[in-house]
């Protein structure tokens, strides 16, 4: 059988040409492994998405502040520090925290994230008076904005919260 095989093909045996599937399989994995370290390298890691939703989260604590000072007929101001913000409240003349509600718990900004405001030379300082608060809500429903801005410190992205009305709107600043 095997001289009725070697007549038909001039003699020697021939081996099919081309690449098998194992081989083809190899290297489509390398190539999707090799594509997606390159996406990896090249995007921010997340890091727009995170500071985009502490932005979000600044926010909701805002539009929460407001609510809070018509249902407690006080003020409650929004008082931000570089890597912290939390609420406070007014009460004998004093702004102070107050204690044991989560509401008025320091947030903490996600690693290699910092708020500027207007007043940042003033917000370095533990001294609560209105002028270092960037927002207060008053119990008849009004407020007093200012702009908050939020960076990345190792990528270009910042997101600024801009008074709208008597609420925030997050802005992507380019």
């Amino acid at each position: 059988m095997v001289d009725r095989i070697a007549h038909r093909t001039g003699g020697r045996a021939r081996r099919a040409r081309g690449f098998t599937l194992i081989e083809i399989l190899v290297v489509v994995v390398l190539i999707g492994i090799l594509a997606s370290l390159a996406a990896l390298s090249l995007g921010d890691g997340g890091r727009r998405e995170r500071l985009h939703d502490a932005a979000r989260n600044l926010r909701t604590l805002a539009a929460l502040g407001a609510q809070e000072a018509v249902l407690a007929s006080r003020p409650i101001g929004l008082f931000v520090e570089r890597e912290h913000y939390y609420l406070l409240e007014l009460r004998k003349g004093a702004w102070s925290p107050r204690a044991h509600d989560p509401m008025f718990q320091s947030k903490t900004l996600p690693a290699g994230t910092e708020t500027v405001t207007q007043n940042a030379d003033k917000i370095a300082t533990r001294s609560f008076d209105t002028r270092r608060l960037p927002a207060v809500f008053l119990p008849d429903g009004s407020t007093e904005l200012q702009p908050i801005e939020l960076k990345d410190l190792f990528s270009a992205a910042r997101y600024q919260l801009m008074p709208m009305g008597d609420s925030y709107g997050v802005v992507a600043l380019p």
